[in-house]
């Protein structure tokens, strides 16, 4: 009577049934078994679980994939396999130690809390620029994220690190034009070599500094925008034309 009434319910419940009561070894007519022949999966071929702070190498998940929306935006390139995967791999370790020493934060390539507040600080919205930067070719300059980004066609074409004016000769902001440019130009006042000049306030230029390059962040110009990649100093010196504008906020 017991097999006459199962029958009756069909094999879908005859399956449910069977493993409910734990009779895993009979085969159901017209349903598959070839699960009862494979491997149970690994750990490690799970979908690792979402990562928790201090974010590491070898994480992965939607916090790693934020975190690389947030380094690239900032000037540090990740590369494709990582971003693809959304992990922490050695590109986002160089990127993460360049920030860490670039904005003072502990250099141990772990992402804190902390170190995460202050990199969703510096980068903002991702991808969002003043629309003085964006209405016409410039150069887009944030004080606050120590970068200058080429913008063409409203998107980013090149971006450099950029260090600036002491707070006794502080670099201008607001917005202004390329009133001239100097491949060689030598400061007047100081003597200094001042590579790839992009003057847009008095004296105050864009150019490339052999200190900054030497020194990094322990020093500071006096008002001009340092950049201490020479290729990119010379590849914006060639892209940008008098009458450019020059954006600093």
């Amino acid at each position: 009577m017991r097999a006459n009434a199962l029958r009756r319910l069909g094999t879908c419940v005859v399956a449910s049934a069977l493993m409910s009561t734990g009779v895993l070894g009979l085969a159901v007519a017209g349903a598959s078994n070839s699960s009862a022949d494979e491997p149970a999966p690994t750990p490690s071929a799970t979908a690792p679980a979402p990562a928790s702070f201090p974010l590491r190498p070898g994480d992965e998940g939607p916090l790693i994939k934020v975190l690389h929306e947030r380094l690239a935006w900032l000037g540090y390139p990740i590369s494709g396999s990582e971003a693809a995967r959304d992990t922490y791999g050695p590109s986002t370790s160089r990127a993460l130690a360049s920030l860490q020493k670039k904005f003072w934060l502990p250099n141990d390539r772990y992402v804190t809390r902390k170190t995460w507040d202050r990199l969703r600080t510096l980068a903002g919205p991702v991808g969002e620029l003043p629309e003085a930067c964006t209405s016409e070719d410039s150069i887009c300059i944030s004080t606050q994220q120590k970068l200058v980004r080429w913008i063409v066609n409203g998107k980013v074409a090149m971006s450099a690190d950029a260090r600036f004016g002491l707070p006794q000769a502080a670099t201008a902001r607001g917005t202004f034009t390329v009133t001239r440019k100097s491949r060689d130009h030598v400061s007047s006042l100081y003597g200094t070599a001042m590579p790839f000049s992009l003057f847009f306030h008095g004296g105050q230029a864009v150019h490339y500094s052999a200190y900054f390059k030497r020194d990094g962040y322990y020093g500071a110009s006096h008002g001009c925008v340092n950049l201490r990649d020479l290729k990119k100093a010379e590849w914006l010196f060639n892209s940008a034309k008098v009458g450019d504008r020059v954006h600093v906020y």
